[in-house]
């Protein structure tokens, strides 16, 4: 709707309004003795030499000025006091009764704009300005219909001003008077030419009444007025595709095809209309080709592989034709950050790691802005064992980030695979300060802190963090693992090792790690039948011989009296590339026999 100031509308009133001029002009002309009567409608040749009626009409002009010049400096205050004066003197002064409630609506006092906004209309029902006040007070008000009401006299006062029938019909949507608002639409239409903005409002309207034949001709008229605009017949067809005459919207989609081959959206569309008749070679192919031109914008191309990242999880043969786009994504936009993040998403998706941190190195190439590709870089090369560069790459996301705690958590993995203890320690205590709000990855922090103290035998400082670990997050079977096994090897606080191995196992029972452990602290308590159980279950399930495993079992199976056993395995524990076991030491020189 067009704005229109006030000195725009004061100027506009002049020819319904006594009082309605600029104020510079009617302190002009009260100062030449103008009488209320006078208009700018009136021609020249019939004006009579204005006369002032008596002393106090020209003390009531005076604070209609008065009161003007108050409400354009935003003295409402002032000029309401005024207006309400003029009022007094001059009961059926209109243009005052206007003023005021423009006051009171701009107050949001809706009730006394209303009333004065009638009161002024009733003096002078032909006032263009009166009836657009009521109307905008109405749709304040919510009552659209009545509003309505009054634009439709706008519109039969100024029957030529296009603007209006466009308000009207707007309102009588609002008021679901539909049929009154196609009827308003076309009025304006009849003015102005078919049009796309008054097209699409009729649409919805037929839409919302599920007349799809008065849609389609809504969109054939727009065709017939703008037979260049292929867009509108890409609207055709997919309004035909809905409501299931696919055979004609196909002859839209090839007229579009042939009449601008290089459109860059064509073939998306084609991929889909394939698509719905259950052509998926067609439709695949259509898609490449679409995928294949540099000029249909990448975001498009993203929402297509959104849509197969979701469904290829769940049916695989779908997961060839993703990779295919893939490929031909990254070729045609080799350098856009977009390309090869989506890339990086699949690949690491599907377990496929070092390729997938490649991907996202690619990312960083072009945009290193993104923190989010970071983090997925970094849990990509530590799954990948690739500690060299998650070492480089966690210092250069602290740099840029030195906010987001996780870059320290992946300095310290790496601190801790290289041996590097105290430096391990250092930026662990320091993420570990920088986590607000999240216990999970807190925890995270103190159990490789308790790795860090306790590789530096630093045991009670380990214990302290593997607790304060727990804590924040009591069902981490990792700790609970590494904490209950460190705590028997120590034989300290056996029990209490015995409940969170047990816990361990029961969280991750296909875990061989968690099996031994448990057994091994079993083995502390003298629990020997029940920790050759669980330990000979770790040892069966693991892929290479662990010379660990096979002391641990050893250990138990001479406890229990199988001596030979017992030797057995101690003898695999060496072939295995361990140490020889402690126990095979003290049986062969007959110390243990006293233990």
């Amino acid at each position: 709707m067009k704005v229109v100031s006030d000195q725009q509308e004061y100027n506009n009133m002049k020819k319904y309004s006594k009082y309605a001029l600029p104020v510079c002009a009617v302190i002009a002309l009260a100062s030449c003795s103008t009488t209320k009567h006078y208009t700018a409608e009136i021609p020249p040749s019939e004006r009579k030499t204005p006369q002032v009626a008596n002393q106090s009409e020209v003390k009531n002009t005076s604070r209609y000025i008065d009161a003007t010049a108050a409400f354009i400096t935003g003295d409402l205050e002032s000029a309401e006091k005024e207006y309400l004066t003029v009022l007094e003197k001059n009961p059926d002064e209109d243009a005052a009764m206007y003023q005021l409630a423009r006051i009171y609506q701009q107050n949001a006092n809706i009730a006394d704009a209303e009333k004065y906004a009638l009161m002024a209309y009733e003096q002078d029902e032909q006032n263009i300005w009166y009836l657009k006040l009521l109307s905008e007070i109405y749709q304040q008000k919510r009552d659209y219909a009545e509003a309505a009401k009054m634009v439709e006299k706008m519109v039969a006062l100024e029957p030529g001003n296009t603007e209006n029938y466009w308000i009207l019909g707007n309102l009588l949507i609002f008021s679901e008077q539909y049929s009154d608002a196609v009827k308003a639409f076309n009025d304006m239409e009849a003015i102005i030419g078919v049009s796309e903005e008054v097209s699409t409002r009729k649409i919805k309207i037929y839409e919302h009444l599920k007349k799809d034949e008065k849609v389609l001709d809504e969109i054939r008229a727009l065709i017939t007025a703008f037979p260049d605009e292929v867009r509108y017949r890409a609207m055709l067809a997919e309004k035909l595709m809905a409501y299931g005459k696919t055979d004609d919207a196909y002859e839209q989609y090839r007229y579009i095809a042939e009449k601008n081959p290089d459109d860059p959206y064509i073939h998306i569309t084609l991929s889909e209309y394939y698509r719905k008749k259950g052509e998926k070679e067609k439709a695949f192919s259509e898609l490449k080709t679409g995928f294949g031109n540099p000029q249909l914008d990448i975001d498009t191309k993203i929402q297509v592989l959104i849509g197969y990242y979701s469904v290829s999880e769940i049916y695989d043969d779908l997961n060839p034709e993703a990779y295919e786009l893939l490929q031909i994504l990254v070729e045609v936009h080799p350098d856009n950050p977009k390309a090869w993040s989506m890339y990086g998403d699949f690949l690491y998706r599907d377990d496929r790691k070092k390729e997938a941190a490649d991907a996202f190195f690619k990312v960083l190439e072009f945009d290193k802005s993104k923190y989010v590709v970071w983090e997925t870089l970094m849990h990509a090369l530590l799954a990948n064992s690739d500690y060299e560069r998650l070492e480089t790459t966690a210092e250069e996301a602290s740099e840029l980030f030195p906010n987001q705690p996780m870059p320290l958590l992946f300095s310290g993995f790496c601190y801790l695979n290289s041996k590097s203890y105290a430096n391990a320690v250092r930026v662990l205590k320091q993420g570990a300060g920088m986590v607000v709000d999240n216990p999970l990855l807190k925890g995270q922090f103190y159990s490789s802190l308790g790795d860090a103290y306790y590789a530096q035998k630093q045991k009670d400082l380990a214990f302290e963090a593997y607790d304060k670990s727990l804590l924040l997050d009591p069902e981490n079977s990792y700790v609970l693992n590494n904490y209950s096994y460190y705590l028997s090897l120590e034989k300290k606080d056996l029990e209490k090792a015995e409940i969170m191995a047990q816990k361990a196992v029961t969280m991750d029972p296909e875990n061989p790690n968690n099996l031994d452990t448990y057994g091994w602290v079993l083995y502390q308590l003298g629990k020997y039948e029940q920790a050759q159980e669980y330990i000979y279950k770790s040892m069966r399930m693991r892929a290479y011989p662990d010379p660990e495993i096979f002391e641990h079992y050893g250990d138990v199976m001479y406890r229990l009296g199988d001596k030979n056993s017992a030797k057995e395995y101690w003898n695999k524990a060496v072939e295995a590339g361990g140490k020889e076991p402690a126990l095979l030491k003290k049986s062969e020189t007959g110390e243990i026999e006293d233990e």
